[in-house]
């Protein structure tokens, strides 16, 4: 399913790739084949990432170093980056909450964002 996915988005073109969570759904060392095949989206500005809450089931901090680890995805996590032309922020997830980790923060996001760009926010629940 996965390489078909990364195919038909590839045959897009896109300029950005975007997931907002539930990325995983296992045991996160049961995962490393596939979650280094995310390398293969092309796109021009790269692999933005956001979590869902089916991270939090498998133990957040787990699933984040796995991601770091494997993939050159940008992990967005209450934090936001200039593009040059756009913003794009991920904002973290409602189960943050309930976990006590990463739960959402928009005032986070918003102390050193470009007002002057547009931007894009990334959220799994909005």
């Amino acid at each position: 399913f996965l390489d078909k996915l990364i195919t038909k988005v590839n045959l897009q073109s896109p300029d950005m790739v975007v997931i907002v969570g539930d990325l995983i759904d296992a045991n996160p060392k049961d995962l490393k084949n596939y979650i280094s095949k995310l390398n293969d989206f092309n796109s021009t500005y790269g692999t933005f990432y956001a979590l869902g809450n089916h991270e939090y089931y498998h133990g957040i901090n787990e699933v984040l170093d796995l991601l770091r680890k494997h993939t050159n995805m940008k992990i967005l996590v209450n934090q936001n980056l200039d593009l040059g032309f756009i913003n794009i922020a991920g904002l973290g997830d409602l189960a943050g909450l309930d976990k006590g980790l990463y739960a959402p923060d928009l005032a986070r996001i918003k102390v050193d964002l470009n007002t002057s760009k547009a931007s894009i926010l990334l959220t799994h629940q909005p």
